[in-house]
C-alpha cells in the first residue's frame, strides 16, 4: 500500500510546526524568566544609573 504524497506532506508540515512551536515556547519561557529576575534586581528600569552592574549601558557616561 502506497501512502498518498499529500498525506506525507501534511505529516511533515505538522511535525515541523510542532517542533517549531516547542522551541518558541522554551525560548519564551527562558527569556521571560530572565526578564522577571532582572526586574526584581532593578536591571530593567527607566532610571539611569540605578543598576549595580557597572557595565550597564543605562549609566550616564558608561562605555
Amino acid at each position: 500500500m502506497v501512502m498518498p504524497v499529500w498525506l506525507l506532506f501534511v505529516g511533515i508540515l505538522l511535525t515541523a510546526l510542532t517542533v517549531g512551536l516547542g522551541f518558541v515556547a522554551i525560548l519564551g519561557a527562558t527569556l521571560g524568566r530572565r526578564v522577571r529576575k532582572g526586574r526584581k534586581t532593578g536591571r530593567y528600569t527607566a532610571t539611569p544609573g540605578n543598576s549595580s552592574d557597572n557595565s550597564s549601558s543605562s549609566r550616564i557616561g558608561g562605555v
